[in-house]
């Protein structure tokens, strides 16, 4: 199947050199396109869903794209794009965006279709790689393995320039979840830690307290109702669910360049969305002789909303570009039947910050460097009450930090060859296996071959 798509792709690629005389009788169609391949391994572990630690060719995109523009004001376009990441993507080809787009004046203009999210500064181009010196942009703000859900809304939106140097964009419709996103496994795994506390505790209490009722000495019955709790979140687990459905999503994208300032871009974005989901959930039986199994439910689960703000702050002056971006992720999944008993998920609060820089020396080089910090709780922000819950947790789970220095080679006007090392520090969304002393310390090394038109 990849190999049939990269065939196609290269077919398409030829195709193109003669766009503008083989479209001349169907108006002014521009045809652009990229596909890169590349080449990723780590010195310990797998790494977002990649097999990393033996090296992986599974690191691949590519995408082609057609707009026009039949009438004044007026441009139609669409893109089809396709990537491999380990176990996302799969070269599967989808629909990336396809929107009509009517500019009124310089204060309006209206977009209806699939349209692109404002997201930080370089989510609209996260897939252009000729725009960036990093083969990976930093993913405590751009989340790589959300992807479906930052990608793109099927919707219309409004967007214009305002006095002053601002500018803004708007959009309302129904985002996308797709079965393998990211974003699934992270709710499950926030239902199960909530849960698990949750339960753990007030069945520690219920037991401890009955052990007092039947005349046990407080020390021991403390013991008990611990041990009872524990014995109790070991049997919670909850299940990644195998798709979902998003029911609501808005986005607003505010930027100003001062004029007064060159080179300088401040944004402010936000993205908000209700997903509707089915998860399978295990509970305790909680008995009166003690913890007795577990039985495990099909439950509805609507996500109250999943919402991102991202501030951004870019600076450019001459070959040299200087940005800083910070996110914070809310999720509220709010009352879950459990039971036929509504039991409330409290909100997490995930948050991200990066900064970079780079610096063209010549037409064929770049040198880049940036530091991104993700953290998956804000309210356990070093990891000890996840580590505390029953299993194989490290408290170390909680964050990904990342070093990164990267270098972008131009070889010709078409062709881009990347080269960059990470030093990697946590174990977020890293596979170690039953390994029961992970090291949270460790290198990531990846190369890409891109070529656009």
């Amino acid at each position: 199947m990849k190999k049939t798509i990269i065939l196609l792709f290269m077919c398409l690629s030829l195709v193109s050199v003669g766009a503008v005389s083989a479209y001349e009788g169907l108006g002014n169609v521009e045809i652009h396109g990229f596909i890169s391949q590349g080449y990723i391994q780590s010195t310990d572990y797998d790494y977002s869903g990649i097999k990393t630690e033996d090296g992986s060719f599974e690191f691949n995109e590519m995408g082609i794209n057609f707009s026009t523009t039949p009438a004044d004001g007026l441009r139609l376009g669409a893109q089809f794009f396709a990537r491999d990441m380990g176990e996302l993507g799969n070269d599967n080809i989808e629909l990336d965006w396809a929107y009509g787009d009517y500019r009124v004046n310089n204060y309006l203009g209206i977009r209806a279709g699939k349209v692109k999210i404002a997201l930080g500064l370089y989510n609209e181009t996260r897939d252009v790689d000729a725009v960036r010196t990093s083969i990976m942009l930093p993913n405590a703000i751009y989340v790589e393995q959300n992807r479906d859900v930052y990608a793109g809304l099927k919707g219309v939106g409004a967007y214009g320039e305002l006095p002053g140097g601002f500018s803004y964009q708007l959009a309302y419709g129904v985002g996308g979840v797709s079965a393998e996103s990211n974003l699934l496994i992270d709710m499950a795994t926030i239902m199960e830690d909530r849960l698990k506390t949750g339960i753990q505790s007030a069945a520690a209490a219920a037991y401890e307290a009955g052990a007092l009722q039947l005349g046990l000495p407080a020390a021991i019955a403390a013991a008990y109702g611990q041990q009872q709790g524990e014995l109790a979140a070991a049997e919670v687990s909850v299940e990644s669910p195998s798709s979902a459905t998003p029911l609501n999503t808005q986005n607003a994208s505010l930027q100003w360049a001062p004029r007064f300032v060159d080179g300088l871009r401040l944004s402010g974005t936000w993205l908000f969305t209700e997903i509707e989901t089915t998860m399978n959930i295990s509970t305790p039986n909680l008995t009166l002789a003690g913890v007795n199994g577990g039985n495990t439910v099909t439950t509805a689960v609507n996500i109250d909303n999943v919402s991102s703000i991202v501030g951004s702050v870019e600076y450019t002056r001459g070959d040299t570009i200087l940005s800083a971006e910070y996110n914070m992720i809310r999720v509220d999944i709010g009352n879950v039947l459990i039971n036929g008993n509504p039991t409330d998920i409290a909100t997490t609060e995930v948050i991200g910050w990066a900064v970079s820089a780079s610096h063209r020396f010549t037409y064929w080089f770049e040198l880049g460097a940036y530091y991104s910090d993700w953290n998956t709780n804000v309210r356990d922000r070093h990891g000890k009450d996840f580590e505390a819950l029953q299993g194989n947790r490290h408290r170390e789970e909680r964050w990904m930090r990342d070093t990164c220095l990267t270098t972008r080679f131009d070889l010709n006007e078409n062709w881009i060859f990347k080269l960059e090392g990470h030093y990697m520090n946590g174990l977020d969304d890293v596979d170690f296996g039953n390994d029961p002393d992970p090291d949270p310390h460790w290198y990531l090394f990846a190369s890409k071959l891109s070529y656009s038109f």
